[in-house]
């Protein structure tokens, strides 16, 4: 489930390039996999945020000549990637085969944690948003889903987020206009004629869910409404932070939606758990019912590198919800 096209021919050769390099380089033989973090926690273990040029990229380790920092600044304007901190492996045990794969790369904004070893990206496919042709591949939920923004928009909106989950006090507030220009226009069906408007309403929920803003909820309702379901799961997202009946009632109708995949499900589950109250519990043990059992996989592909990523069965998710409620 990749959630984006790719426009750019920079970035279209380098995951090529990824492609070839993670899926060969064990010499056709078992290939390593790992559980691939959101950028919810990647963003909460790192140090840094920060702009990018690479000098010197080798499997084990890359050079980074720091141009922007965004908060706390890394201790030298060049400074060395030694290794991953959110690495999860699968299926081997020889972590040490997994390298950087950055010779394509030039200018990248990087999520950096500084442990025992040095610098250190999550993992080897995530942490980081390339920049070419004057736009940023851009990360917000997952490495698997994301979006090409414009810079200005991209350091905008990741920045607002930044300081928000880093209590980092700050004057600026661009995101605001941002997000009242996409959210004003009809979502985006998410096809090639207005994919760049899907890209900024993408971009706008999202901040709006970071910076845990209780907007207006009709506002966010068009979405969650929508056919683009990559709206739709930003759109649940964002109800997360407004609790009201009103929420409650709209993420309970799309979990019980026949028409809705699984996966948008199990997400509306995880955001309905934090504003859950007990008048909705039998309404929910009545969906999970009938709930799917089977756990869900991000990717079909069993050649990629991330495909051991997966969400908990609906079932699962919405037994969380009845346990959290008995608990408090």
């Amino acid at each position: 489930m990749i959630f984006y096209f790719l426009n750019s021919k920079a970035i279209k050769k380098y995951f090529l390039s990824v492609f070839l390099f993670f899926f060969f380089f064990e010499g056709f033989g078992q290939i390593v996999t790992w559980d691939e973090p959101w950028q919810d926690d990647i963003i909460r273990e790192s140090d840094y945020f920060l702009l990018g040029r690479v000098l010197d990229a080798r499997p084990g380790s890359v050079k980074i000549k720091m141009l922007k920092p965004f908060g706390k600044n890394v201790d030298q304007n060049e400074i060395t990637l030694e290794g991953f901190h959110m690495l999860s492996v699968c299926n081997s045990n020889d972590s040490q085969k997994i390298t950087f794969f950055f010779q394509m790369i030039d200018s990248v904004y990087l999520f950096l944690k500084k442990t025992e070893i040095g610098y250190c990206l999550p993992t080897p496919t995530s942490g980081f948003a390339i920049v070419a042709n004057g736009k940023v591949l851009s990360t917000f939920r997952h490495s698997f889903h994301q979006a090409q923004l414009r810079v200005v928009d991209y350091e905008c909106c990741m920045k607002t987020i930044w300081e928000h989950c880093k209590e980092i006090s700050s004057t600026e507030n661009c995101s605001s206009k941002l997000i009242e220009k996409a959210l004003k226009k009809l979502p985006s069906e998410f096809g090639r004629s207005d994919i760049n408007t899907f890209y900024m309403q993408h971009a706008a929920l999202e901040v709006i869910y970071y910076t845990k803003l209780s907007y207006n909820f009709q506002s966010i309702l068009p979405f969650l409404k929508c056919n683009n379901t990559h709206l739709v799961i930003s759109a649940a997202r964002c109800l997360s932070n407004i609790n009201t009946d009103e929420s409650r009632k709209a993420l309970v109708e799309l979990i019980g939606d026949e028409r809705r995949d699984n996966f948008t499900k199990v997400i509306a589950a995880g955001c309905l758990k934090k504003i859950i109250t007990p008048e909705w519990i039998p309404k929910i043990s009545a969906i999970r019912e009938k709930a799917n059992e089977n756990p869900i996989a991000f990717s079909n592909n069993p050649n990629d590198p991330r495909s051991c990523t997966t969400l908990p069965s609906l079932k699962d998710a919405l037994g969380e919800i009845l346990l959290s409620e008995k608990k408090d």
